[in-house]
């Protein structure tokens, strides 16, 4: 693994937004030994479906974070590659922790998850209060600048795959986020909630998010879906 690269001296700029995370829910619940498919519904209030991502923990101090579809490896439960697992996903409502326990005792998971508002909304959007409260620029850190971010739909029967793309024409691979909807979860069609691009087969239906140089690809394979729209954000970073 390589080392870390060094902080750029960025503070901030007129020419590019820094990105603005609208929701930001933390917490923990507990499921029993051999449990699958439990969900814990988390309100968010917004009048709109966030763009959620974030991590959780077995630990209330995290010491241990996994990313959302990554779990406790290796998998004493014959088929699956965690025993322990979590993942995100949001619609107009609420946000929803997906998870579950193979192991035989049971189990506390610890989540942070954020959102943003999605491309289109026209939502209205009160400030976080403690971290606008708590806001300040700093020289010593890097700021992800905001490239650009879009929606578009993805087609619902592909007989032999298809690629949807964005052009960006940065001429370098930088930084991305996806999501799309219209997925299934434990059989139920979810169609206005969006998921995280590759947390999970059961979110996102095998599509999978490619970024190059001069585009963001979203990769659709040959099946038959419901109808879907892919989301993303593309920031200057490299």
């Amino acid at each position: 693994m390589t080392s870390l690269a060094s902080q750029k001296l960025f503070v901030a700029t007129s020419d590019y937004p820094i990105d603005k995370i609208i929701t930001i829910k933390s917490g923990s619940f507990s499921m029993p030994a051999s449990t699958s498919g439990y969900i814990h519904i988390i309100p968010h209030g917004l009048d709109f479906m966030p763009l959620c991502n974030g991590n959780w923990a077995l630990t209330p101090d995290f010491d241990i974070i996994y990313e959302l579809s990554v779990g406790t490896f290796p998998s004493t439960a014959p088929g699956y590659l965690f025993d322990t697992v979590a993942n995100v996903y949001a619609d107009a409502t609420n946000i929803y922790i997906g998870a579950y326990n193979l192991t035989a005792t049971d189990r506390t998971l610890y989540y942070r998850v954020y959102g943003f508002e999605p491309a289109g909304s026209n939502g209205v959007v009160a400030p976080i209060a403690y971290e606008a409260d708590d806001f300040v620029l700093n020289s010593d850190y890097n700021y992800p600048k905001l490239y650009g971010h879009g929606s578009g739909a993805l087609p619902s029967t592909s007989a032999t795959g298809a690629i949807i793309t964005a052009d960006h024409n940065l001429g370098y691979v930088p930084q991305a986020m996806g999501w799309t909807s219209g997925n299934t979860w434990n059989g139920t069609e979810t169609v206005t909630a969006a998921h995280p691009v590759g947390s999970s087969n059961l979110y996102s239906g095998n599509i999978q998010m490619r970024i190059t140089d001069m585009q963001v690809q979203f990769v659709v394979p040959p099946y038959t879906f419901n109808p879907r729209t892919a989301y993303f954000r593309i920031y200057l970073d490299s």
